[in-house]
């Protein structure tokens, strides 16, 4: 399989590449700073630039069976670079007739049981996380009027251990005391969905 991966140098994006390099699989990947990436891999093909840029991005994407993105906000100063990246990456896809995304998003946007409501709603929500959710809520709002055939995998925290190798997950909500997962774990869930369409046109919620 062809894939593009974005947000590869990330946290989540590292492990999803390991994982599909590993299985084979031809990747290629938009990056800042290359040098954050493994050297030497034969079938990985990496691209200057980054996710603002529509023009690189439909280089990536082009020619590809599948897409998946890691990207976060990272240090970015503009506040919806992320919407505006997953943009680019929708209108490339969709300019190039690609269906298959995955996209790693977060809890924020995810339905709270007691309320029903988005947990970003929460006048609790911790602040620190809210600007994420919002830039989350905007790319679920985006992909709910493309016909792609999208996943969005919303985690809770995630913390840099060895993957645990159990993943429990819930469509629409955080799986039941569903509170942390492992970057290494999450990585290995987003990466499996490119062969499983169970979730597709869902956001799913995964946990430890």
């Amino acid at each position: 399989m062809k894939i593009a991966l974005f947000g590869a140098t990330g946290r989540t994006g590292r492990h999803i590449l390991d994982q599909a390099l590993a299985d084979g699989h031809r990747v290629t990947v938009l990056a800042r700073n290359p040098s954050k990436l493994p050297p030497g891999k034969y079938s990985l093909t990496i691209q200057l630039g980054d996710a603002l840029d529509a023009d690189a991005v439909d280089d990536a994407v082009f020619g590809q069976d599948a897409v998946i993105s890691a990207l976060g906000l990272g240090s970015s100063p503009q506040p919806d670079a992320l919407s505006r990246g997953v943009a680019n990456i929708v209108a490339a896809m969709q300019a190039n007739r690609v269906e298959r995304l995955v996209v790693v998003a977060g809890g924020g946007i995810l339905l709270d049981r007691a309320t029903g409501q988005m947990r970003v709603a929460a006048a609790d929500y911790p602040a620190a996380y809210r600007a994420f959710a919002e830039e989350h809520r905007r790319i679920y709002d985006l992909l709910q009027r493309t016909e792609l055939a999208w996943t969005l995998v919303c985690p809770p925290s995630m913390f840099e251990e060895p993957a645990v190798g159990a993943t429990r997950s819930a469509v629409d909500y955080l799986p039941e005391g569903g509170r942390r997962i492992t970057y290494a774990d999450a990585g290995r869930f987003v990466y499996a969905q490119l062969g499983d369409r169970s979730f597709l046109r869902q956001r799913v919620g995964i946990a430890e």
